[in-house]
């Protein structure tokens, strides 16, 4: 093998332009594909950085024959909480800004507002000081704590380790901090900054709409008890909400809940467009490989000669091919390599171009080890591809 290798390197030296020119169009067709891939896996192959997160879900409220999403209510989130038979944790959760004050001034930050349950069902636990207790979420206005993320902690407050127990000022309230979130740990919208309990209604509402029905504007999140499938829970909370409609006819008839996955809600019809643009790249590949193809058509008829003389000498048929095969697996190594570069620059590139909003704000797209190995094996197949051909 070794051998091979050095005659495909000492016959690749002595053509420079078509190796250059091979390696350039594989790099192109392999960058592109792999920067691609990159995207793809960060939003689709991923893990969340939440336990067994394939049993989380959104819950949101809908309306109407076509079953459009709107808000829910405090009430009825608290019903589909106690009524349903599949779902082992329900949290209210909503994402206001609020405005912190310090002795160096105010700024907005981007915090959560969620039940006590909320760090449990993503199974998320503080590196200082404790989450929200049961009972701060049952009266409410009456416990005013927080807990902090862990950039807020080390940027606002110095990575103070004596934070626990202060109070800090939100929305012209103090109060006291419980808890800091580890690094990393940004909760479900990806660039929360703190955490409310829900009974401090004072940030997004006032109390008294905690008790009206007709006031929607929540979303939950929830954990499947296991074993439990999304449509199951679906046909579950179909059943709740036409038990809650026959009870409340007046606010919630023609009213549902729809249990949407992690990945459905972030990404929506986004899945479709990065499938399409994977296929789109792919194909780009494949005419890269067939440009190749022809040159080393080209190629192979001008060392015919030389060809005919190895096996006029002896050479066996098999060990022409798979020196070509080396040669072809050579060039694609070098176009990988390069492609791999132009990847790397491209997945830096291009994020900040796309319009705002477009891409999920956990997709962070990297060549991580995962995608290396998808590029090895498509440098390696094309390879084989051209050399057989």
């Amino acid at each position: 093998m070794s051998r091979d290798l050095l005659l495909a390197l000492r016959s690749l030296r002595r053509r420079p332009a078509y190796a250059a020119a091979v390696a350039a169009t594989l790099a192109l067709g392999l960058g592109a594909s792999i920067a691609v891939f990159g995207l793809v896996n960060a939003a689709l192959l991923r893990p969340f950085p939440f336990a067994q997160s394939e049993r989380l879900v959104f819950l949101w409220g809908v309306v109407g024959p076509e079953r459009e999403v709107r808000g829910a209510s405090f009430l009825e989130v608290k019903d589909w909480e106690q009524r349903n038979r599949t779902l082992e944790r329900v949290s209210l959760y909503d994402t206001p800004s609020l405005n912190l004050r310090t002795e160096d001034g105010a700024e907005r930050i981007e915090a959560e507002w969620v039940s006590a349950s909320y760090f449990a069902i993503l199974g998320a636990t503080p590196m200082l000081g404790r989450t929200f207790l049961p009972e701060e979420d049952e009266v409410p206005e009456r416990d005013a704590v927080v807990v902090l993320g862990h950039a807020l902690w080390s940027g606002r407050f110095g990575a103070d380790p004596t934070i626990v127990g202060r109070t800090i000022t939100l929305n012209d309230r103090a109060y006291a901090v419980v808890g800091v979130m580890p690094e990393g740990f940004r909760g479900l919208s990806y660039e929360a900054e703190a955490w409310i309990p829900s009974m401090m209604i004072g940030v997004t509402g006032v109390a008294s709409m905690l008790e009206q029905r007709g006031a929607r504007w929540l979303g939950a999140i929830a954990r499947l008890k296991p074993g439990v499938t999304v449509e199951e829970a679906q046909r579950d909370l179909d059943a709740v909400a036409a038990s809650l409609a026959a009870d409340y006819p007046e606010t919630n008839a023609d009213r549902g809940a729809r249990l949407v996955g992690l990945h459905d809600y972030y990404l929506d019809d986004l899945r479709e467009l990065l499938v399409l643009l994977l296929g789109a790249v792919l194909l780009f590949l494949l005419v890269a490989c067939a440009n190749v193809t022809s040159l080393g058509l080209v190629r192979a008829s001008s060392r015919s000669r030389e060809l005919g003389v190895r096996l006029a000498l002896g050479a066996e048929r098999k060990h022409l091919v798979r020196q070509l095969l080396t040669e072809a697996v050579v060039l694609a190594a070098i176009g990988g390599a390069a492609g791999l570069l132009l990847a790397l620059w491209l997945v830096e590139l291009v994020p900040p171009l796309l319009p705002a909003g477009l891409l999920p704000a956990y997709v962070d797209p990297t060549i991580d080890a995962r995608v290396v190995l998808a590029a090895a094996a498509l440098c390696v197949g094309c390879g084989i591809a051209v050399g057989i051909v």
